[in-house]
């Protein structure tokens, strides 16, 4: 299997929030891109 890193923009929105916590659950590599890096421990 090849190991891919999957970014996703505005990750804190609503779509983003549920792929990354989708991706996150297969223990994909995942850059998240946020408008407000102070926000994004909500999600993480």
């Amino acid at each position: 299997m090849i190991n891919k890193t999957i970014a996703i923009t505005g990750a804190r929105g609503q779509f983003g929030a549920i792929a990354l916590g989708l991706l996150k659950a297969k223990n994909a590599n995942v850059i998240a891109l946020v408008r407000n890096p102070s926000k994004i421990s909500s999600v993480i």
